[in-house]
């Protein structure tokens, strides 16, 4: 008699977990804030908005970038992105040191930005992606070693691996499926799905009949597991990558 395996399905935050998206949301960022305030002027950077063409001097000669980066792990949300451009642009010192409780504090006084920063940062991420895709897939690089491991983990009996991701679906499939490993991936919860990832793995639950205790959860976010951790039946099943995991230079 055939022993049934049981199910388990892992579930990849993508952005800093698969991909180092910090170049495109320092881009996207940027751009927002151009369009809320045209009349931002950054040292080291036009006064336009920045194309794909303008990530390497971005990466490599920008300190408002270097800035954006270390308080970039604080931010769960795309409209968080503009306290950080807030606090680089206009907090003297190339050190940052905020602690999370400083950073929501200061993101309090810009509330009323929020909605249409996110708007326009999204309409930043989709002119991106229209650009030119071979390009903007660059500036989103897989980080070394994944494509392995998610190979693996696919090919392990009763193992379901999927995504939760804060990133819209569209360009989370495309992402995937330049790296070549868009088929490992059964289910994809994106954005479209729920704004939390709570809401994100309930989705998965309901669309597979897997119940949260039978859910792997990997993020780069100690924010994100906590907000699952009173709600599963198991908080080893809840995995930090890294908070601050290591960039790929492209």
């Amino acid at each position: 008699m055939r022993q049934t395996v049981e199910k388990t399905l892992v579930a990849f935050d993508c952005d800093g977990v698969i991909f180092d998206h910090i170049g495109e949301d320092f881009l996207c960022a940027y751009n927002a804030l151009l369009t809320l305030f045209p009349e931002t002027k950054a040292p080291g950077l036009p006064s336009r908005s920045l194309g794909l063409e303008d990530i390497s001097q971005v990466r490599h000669e920008s300190s408002l970038f270097a800035r954006f980066r270390s308080l970039a792990g604080l931010c769960l949300r795309a409209e968080e992105y503009y306290t950080a451009l807030d606090i680089s642009l206009n907090r003297d010192g190339n050190g940052l040191s905020i602690d999370e409780n400083e950073f929501h504090e200061a993101g309090k006084n810009s509330r009323e930005l929020h909605h249409q920063f996110r708007e326009e940062f999204y309409k930043a991420r989709s002119h991106l992606q229209q650009q030119a895709l071979e390009k903007w897939v660059k500036i989103i690089p897989i980080y070394p070693g994944v494509s392995d491991a998610m190979s693996g983990l696919a090919s392990r009996p009763g193992t379901i691996v999927a995504a939760a991701t804060g990133r819209d679906r569209n360009s989370t499939v495309r992402l995937l499926a330049y790296n070549r490993i868009g088929r490992l991936f059964e289910h994809i919860a994106s954005r479209e799905n729920g704004d939390t990832k709570l809401e994100q793995l309930r989705y998965l639950s309901d669309l597979t009949s897997l119940p949260l205790g039978r859910m792997v959860y990997v993020d780069d976010k100690l924010t994100n597991l906590q907000e699952i951790e009173p709600v599963s039946e198991n908080s080893s099943n809840l995995f930090l990558r890294s908070l601050f995991p290591v960039s790929v230079e492209i």
